[in-house]
């Protein structure tokens, strides 16, 4: 899987809530991540298909429809999908990525 030249994966996270999808962005790239952020399914999709992310987090408010259309996307474009339910899991995820190695 592609990474950035610090062998950080590119992140994608999406979220409904714009004001809690700052404060994940925020706290992502505090780690050093290279993240983006949206509250957009089609735009998330467009990164997946043409492989602009390595993991794809989805927050808890996004909804099973959503997570049915774009999980299978990640899958044949090798994008790991990271759920999470609540900000401690948000911050457990992004700190795991953050120390993973290329």
């Amino acid at each position: 899987m592609p990474q950035t030249a610090s062998s950080q994966p590119r992140l994608g996270i999406l979220g409904r809530q714009p004001a809690m999808l700052q404060a994940a962005l925020a706290q992502a790239r505090a780690l050093g991540l290279v993240a983006q952020g949206s509250t957009d399914d089609d735009t998330v999709l467009g990164w997946i298909t043409t492989r602009a992310i390595d993991a794809l987090i989805i927050g808890g408010g996004v909804e099973a429809a959503t997570r049915q259309r774009l999980e299978p996307a990640c899958r044949a474009a090798g994008v790991r999908v990271v759920p999470v339910a609540s900000p401690a899991m948000l911050g457990e995820a992004l700190r795991a990525l953050a120390q993973r190695p290329s």
